[in-house]
């Protein structure tokens, strides 16, 4: 019994904090690995001789692929707020008023 509760404060610690400081982290990598992409792309780009344009494209290419999950992340954003202050509604009985609106945004999650 004891440690199904430490599993449980567990838990909802990692869901209250840790999946947002994870996510947080994985937005920086994206971030850090568009701006080293960028810099190889002018690099490429700039080349006076024999510039590799199969590198350029590829480059172009996977910057663009990139591009689209920093956008589907920030997207994200708001939806893990959401989720957040439902969490801290749900489990936190100072705030638990048995809001209906609340409660079924709980269900649909």
């Amino acid at each position: 019994m004891k440690k199904r509760g430490e599993s449980e404060l567990w838990l909802d610690y990692y869901a209250k904090y840790q999946f947002i400081e994870y996510y947080r982290k994985r937005v920086e990598e994206l971030e850090l690995v568009q701006k080293k992409l960028l810099r190889a792309l002018i690099e490429q780009t700039e080349k006076k001789e024999n510039p590799n344009k199969l590198l350029i494209n590829q480059l172009s290419k996977t910057i663009g692929e990139n591009s689209k999950i920093l956008a589907e992340f920030g997207m994200a954003l708001p939806l893990l707020s959401r989720i957040k202050s439902l969490i801290m509604i749900k489990y936190d009985p100072a705030k638990n008023n048995n809001n209906d609106v609340d409660n079924e945004d709980l269900g649909r999650l």
